[in-house]
């Protein structure tokens, strides 16, 4: 089984180089920059350690707290990609010592390419998982390792240009050194790293009739570590699911291929000039029938395609299902705004009647005139004119009788004393038959 991923760590992430070969290593390295301790000595599953640099490499190069703490330092942007892993599956026919090696020359021909500090690190397969998953990550530098220390970046896998390359060069080499030790084993079978695809094309164009049934499977979804970790706690995953359907169906394509019953119609496998389908292709695809024809295969198609229809039918109602959720959601959210909305106005609505209903008892009346003084006034400063001085322009007094509402309370209230004495004398002077009661 061939694999090979590439991959990077950045800055930008939160990963650091020091705790990448730490975890992977199962070592305690201090990260001097940070201060951070990253202990993983309790790790298990670490068959070895290997520590590789250039002939030329300082002596500090065989430390990997040393290498990797100076890789950090030699970065000095916030985003900077510290580190770079090649993440590889080791045969299973192969011993231990035999897949160490391995492990050892592909650390050694990342040494020679790219003139970097490696660590490989010989995993073998976890408790609760396949026990054939034996891997090696090898963490390796992003800057070359010289005699003065870590120097230029390496750039050709970063580049546009020469990536795509770059990682297919990689690629190609991790097959060639796997062969290469199968071989001196004694093991019969090889690895391919070339895509199911372009290697059922292949065994077309040399009449592998049951090659291509084999290589027309169509290659399983990646499932991540934390599908993985659902899955093995007994939780269902939807990328589980898809995988499980598509090994159902790969199984159907093989149990066909050894009873013989594919066969491949030669004038319809395209040539080399013919543009391909992009690796995304899948079994249930119109095109798979440029690879096997015949009742079988078309039967196979036609189950392939009704078990992509279910699953997508299957989707667009959980995802119905989800949007139904939102809009309930949203709508509730809605009529708790609108029912916060109205208690606000009823609040603010009552707090404006008690306001209106303290002012108006606090309001002099239309015959009552409260003298408005300020500080100007208690300090001996005149803000208006005197109440007894007459102001300019006016024909009439401005405290009169004529004028009552320039009287202040004082004298409103001998006005009305007054006008009660002199109602009482008129009250005695009248006849008591047409006296009138008085308004109490």
């Amino acid at each position: 089984m061939y694999h090979a991923t590439l991959k990077v760590f950045t800055r930008a992430q939160g990963h650091t180089a020091t705790g990448a070969a730490a975890y992977r290593a199962g070592l305690r390295i201090l990260d001097e920059r940070t201060g951070t301790a990253h202990d993983y000595t309790r790790r298990k599953g670490v068959v070895s350690v290997l520590t590789l640099s250039p002939d030329d490499a300082p002596e500090w190069a065989a430390d990997p707290s040393a290498v990797w703490n100076a890789a950090e330092r030699a970065e000095g942007r916030r985003n900077s990609c510290v580190a770079r892993e090649l993440e590889v599956a080791l045969p299973s026919e192969l011993n231990p010592d035999q897949r160490e090696a391995l492990a050892r020359d592909l650390g050694l021909m990342l040494v020679e390419r790219y003139n970097v500090a490696v660590l490989v690190a010989v995993h073998e397969p976890s408790e609760t998982g396949d026990d054939r998953n034996h891997h090696a990550h090898i963490l390796f530098s992003t800057r070359v390792l010289g005699p003065e220390g870590f120097g230029a970046k390496t750039t050709v896998l970063d580049k546009r240009e020469t990536g795509k390359d770059e990682v297919r060069h990689l690629r190609a080499e991790v097959a060639r050194l796997t062969n290469q030790h199968l071989a001196a084993a004694g093991v019969v079978c090889r690895v391919d790293h070339r895509s199911l695809r372009d290697q059922a094309t292949s065994a077309a164009r040399r009449g592998d009739t049951l090659a291509v049934a084999r290589l027309s499977r169509t290659p399983q979804l990646h499932r991540g570590k934390s599908a993985t970790a659902l899955e093995r706690r007994g939780q269902r995953t939807e990328r589980g699911g898809e995988n499980a359907a598509i090994r159902r169906d790969n199984t159907a394509v093989a149990r066909s291929a050894r009873a013989g019953r594919i066969g491949v119609d030669r004038s319809r496998v395209p040539s080399a000039s013919v543009r391909r389908p992009g690796p995304a292709q899948v079994i249930g695809d119109a095109s798979f029938n440029t690879r096997a024809t015949g009742a079988s295969a078309r039967l196979l198609n036609a189950q392939a395609t009704a078990e992509q229809e279910r699953l997508r039918i299957e989707r667009d109602r959980l995802r119905a299902y989800v949007r139904m959720i939102q809009e309930v959601a949203a709508e509730g959210e809605a009529q708790a705004n609108a029912v916060v909305r109205r208690a606000q106005a009823e609040a603010d609505r009552a707090e404006s009647e008690r306001l209106a209903a303290l002012h108006a008892r606090t309001r002099p009346t239309e015959h009552e005139t409260v003298p408005m003084l300020d500080s100007s006034r208690r300090s001996g400063r005149k803000r208006g004119r005197r109440p007894d001085v007459e102001p300019a322009g006016r024909s009439e007094p401005m405290h009169s009788e004529e004028n009552p509402r320039s009287l202040s309370k004082r004298q409103w209230a001998e006005k009305r004393r007054r006008e009660r004495r002199v109602q009482t004398v008129d009250d005695n002077s009248i006849p008591s038959a047409t006296k009138r009661p008085r308004p109490g």
